[in-house]
């Protein structure tokens, strides 16, 4: 192998987002480090999200954080991350203005130097691992930071971990951003395009420009959470909905608020995007729902809090959220599809409707041709649920509570196994 183990295996991952955040992202991405660990790799985090003050939490890992400044968790508020990483917020100017104040470029420009520079100080790399908007370069305006860890050692194996993999199964064939020709690699210097959902994965409409591997998310344990009947009836609102924006299903929830004005909604803000609908179209409609930040603790300040979970999303590579909710006592109501199916097995509600006979996985244009009757399947079916007694539910949640991580952890392991060989080159 050469240059001491290249480094004892080291591997580099970068994220856009990791911890204090507690997205899906962050728990699949920490749980791939920590198994990297166990079979004696040496990862290292690069990510551009700053820590939080007051957060203390200790990694077995190196982090290296682009925006090294630890801010108030205050300071985020009306900001989410797209604001933070593209330079509309100020955390990002500010920071791109102290390195250098003689650069007018946009923040995140000056922020991928810094990715740059700090690869060609600290590698060659014996794997690269990389995701988020700056994890491959998707665009023609973008530096790649893949081609440099790839000049360091040409044999680096590189992986691009899409969360999303709809980004490739658009109706034209195209990437979601940028000039995609059919005879140039979507994302160059990148080995390997891994997803975490194998139906999506081998669906005939995917891209076929990269080598494919499917690593579904082993759902993190938690404190075991077994409500009461008592606990349940008395949670303070029905439904949660996480990440009021298009692709989420938003407007569905919207008709839920009208068409269910005597329940209550608990919405948590996106992490990425904007905050424009939560904040002026949804008071327009609807006064039954209350609000928690996108940096709240998402087990006891949202799922705890609701007894059904909403997850009517259009595109989801893998979707944590339904698997989440239901180790929290919280029942996830999702569309039914294949791919979802594949995900979560009978450990949901799903609702059933036009969106079955999607020929093309998450076609945010199947909805918006079939949107009234995609609504009026929801109201429907949540009526229904809601008509049943509510000890049926929490059976359901007992059950199911009792299986999900097995379902999750098991399937994990098969194809953790089959990504380490591509690691080893035993492919």
């Amino acid at each position: 192998m050469g240059l001491r183990g290249m480094m004892m295996k080291k591997i580099l991952i970068y994220t856009d987002n990791f911890y204090p955040l507690q997205g899906g992202a962050e728990i699949n991405l920490e749980r791939i480090i920590e198994r990297l660990i166990e079979d004696e790799y040496s990862p290292e985090v690069l990510t551009l999200f700053p820590a939080f003050s007051g957060d203390e939490r200790n990694f077995k890992y190196p982090i290296t954080r682009i925006i090294s400044d630890k801010i108030n968790r205050d300071s985020l508020e009306n900001t989410t991350l797209s604001d933070l990483i593209w330079g509309g917020g100020q955390l990002a100017n500010k920071f791109a203005h102290r390195i250098n104040n003689d650069d007018n470029r946009p923040a995140w420009y000056v922020l991928l130097d810094n990715m740059i520079e700090y690869i060609e100080n600290n590698g060659p790399y014996f794997a690269y691992i990389g995701c988020g908007q700056f994890g491959a370069k998707q665009v023609s305006f973008m530096p790649d930071i893949v081609e440099h860890i790839k000049n360091q050692n040409p044999s680096c194996k590189t992986f691009y971990l899409d969360f999303d993999i709809y980004h490739y199964s658009n109706p034209d064939g195209k990437l979601w951003a940028g000039e995609h020709r059919i005879d140039m690699n979507p994302l160059p210097h990148i080995d390997y395009l891994i997803s975490l959902n194998y139906h999506d994965l081998n669906h005939e409409s995917i891209d076929n420009s990269n080598i494919k591997v499917c690593l579904p998310p082993e759902i993190k344990e938690r404190n075991e959470f077994n409500p009461n009947l008592d606990e349940w009836e008395n949670r303070p609102y029905d439904f949660g909905f996480l990440a009021p924006i298009y692709h989420k299903g938003s407007s569905i929830v919207k008709n839920l608020l009208i068409d269910f004005p005597e329940c209550n909604f608990l919405v948590k803000k996106p992490t990425y995007g904007t905050c424009d609908e939560l904040d002026q179209i949804y008071p327009l409609i609807a006064h039954n729902f209350d609000v928690v930040d996108w940096v709240d603790n998402m087990d006891s300040d949202f799922y705890q809090q609701c007894r059904y979970i909403l997850y009517p999303s259009l595109n989801e590579g893998y979707g944590l959220v339904p698997a989440e909710a239901i180790l929290n006592g919280a029942i996830p109501l999702l569309n039914y599809s294949k791919s979802n199916y594949w995900v979560h097995y009978d450990n949901v509600y799903y609702i059933k409707s036009e969106l079955n006979e999607n020929k093309i996985p998450y076609n945010c244009d199947h909805y918006l041709n079939n949107y009234r009757v995609v609504n009026e399947a929801w109201t429907k079916e949540v009526g229904n649920i809601l008509s049943k007694n509510n000890k049926i539910h929490l059976k359901f949640i007992k059950d199911t509570k009792n299986k999900v991580l097995k379902f999750h952890q098991d399937r994990y392991e098969k194809f953790y196994l089959k990504f380490k060989n591509l690691l080893e080159g035993n492919e």
